[in-house]
């Protein structure tokens, strides 16, 4: 006979006082403490004039990093080895470690394009600094030819007035000598 922890009195007991006791219906104002407050999740709204893509994608690709280490954690976990009869394995197991490897492998592609992203963001970078150094020196080099053409653009205009005063003084002489 096997001895249980119940015994037919003590179980007798609490049936009927389970019987007996009068039926409530639940009331939060019973439970104690300040309600909790709702979880609230935010999205970041951003204007496109003060996006910058590298600091997206370096987001993005640490957010699937993220999600990656997570994935890694549940694969060296599943990939441990369990003393399991084969009768005791569910398809639903063998399922679920299809769908793991599955995930693991849409993740990597991601991460993959993830990569590949930042690389061409980086190269486009890199050329478009390249480009805007040589456009500032061309603008230096352009600059110093300006200043060099109006100085000597006023330097003629002097001139010019020089040998126009010298014309009328000539024709006021020649004037004098017909008069």
């Amino acid at each position: 006979m096997t001895q249980s922890f119940w015994d037919e009195e003590s179980l007798a007991a609490a049936q009927t006082e389970a019987e007996e006791a009068p039926e409530t219906e639940f009331n939060p104002e019973h439970l104690e403490g300040p309600p909790s407050e709702p979880v609230v999740t935010e999205e970041a709204t951003v204007s496109q004039e003060s996006v910058d893509p590298a600091a997206v994608v370096e987001e993005q690709v640490s957010e699937v990093a993220v999600e990656e280490e997570s994935l890694a954690q549940q694969n060296a976990e599943a990939a441990q080895p369990v003393e399991v009869a084969a009768d005791q394995v569910s398809a639903a197991q063998v399922q679920s470690v299809a769908l793991s490897v599955d995930e693991f492998g849409a993740l990597e592609e991601r991460v993959l394009r993830a990569v590949s992203l930042v690389k061409r963001e980086r190269d486009a970078r890199a050329g478009a600094e390249v480009r805007a150094e040589a456009a500032d020196a061309l603008i230096r080099d352009q600059a110093i030819r300006i200043d060099r053409l109006e100085r000597e653009n006023e330097v003629l205009r002097q001139e010019r007035d020089q040998v126009r005063q010298r014309v009328e003084y000539l024709l006021s002489q020649l004037d004098l000598l017909e008069s």
